[in-house]
C-alpha cells in the first residue's frame, strides 16, 4: 500500500515540476507544424493521365491475382504485370501520382511512403520511358 502512494505521489510530482497536466483543452500544434498530408492530397499534387491510371489498375489486379495463386517469387509474371505501366505513363509526376493511388503496386500499404527512391528502383531498366525521364529532377 505504501508503495503505490509513493509511487503516485512520484508521477503527480513529475507532472507538476514539468508542467504537464491531464488537461488538453485549448492545445494546439506548434506555431509552423501542419498536419501530416494524405495520400489524397499527394496525389493532387501531380496529374495522373487516364491511360496511366487505367494500367495501374490493371497491374494492381494482375498482381493480385500472382500472389493469391502463390507465384509470388515469379519474375516474369511480376515484369509483366508492371511493364505496361512505362508505356502508358507520361511522366515521372505521372507514375508518382499513380502510385499513390495504387500503392500496393510498389509493395506499400499507403501512397504516402511512396518517394522518389522507390520510382527510381522501379525505373531501372526503363529510364529511356517518357514514365522515367527526367526522374533525376523530379521531386514528389
Amino acid at each position: 500500500m505504501k508503495i503505490r502512494f509513493v509511487a503516485a505521489a512520484a508521477t503527480v510530482l513529475l507532472l507538476a515540476l514539468t508542467g504537464c497536466t491531464n488537461d488538453t483543452g485549448g492545445n494546439s500544434a506548434p506555431v509552423g507544424e501542419t498536419p501530416a498530408a494524405t495520400a489524397e492530397s499527394a496525389a493532387a499534387a501531380h496529374k495522373l493521365t487516364a491511360a496511366c491510371a487505367s494500367a495501374f489498375s490493371e497491374a494492381e489486379v494482375d498482381l493480385h491475382a500472382m500472389y493469391d495463386s502463390g507465384l509470388e517469387d515469379d519474375e516474369a509474371a511480376f515484369t509483366a504485370a508492371l511493364d505496361p505501366l512505362f508505356g502508358a505513363c507520361e511522366s515521372p509526376a505521372d507514375l508518382y501520382a499513380g502510385g499513390v493511388k495504387h500503392p500496393f503496386v510498389y509493395g506499400l500499404t499507403d501512397g504516402l511512403y511512396l518517394d522518389r527512391t522507390t520510382l527510381k528502383i522501379y525505373c531501372g531498366g526503363y529510364e529511356a520511358t517518357p514514365a522515367c525521364t527526367g526522374m533525376d529532377s523530379f521531386q514528389p
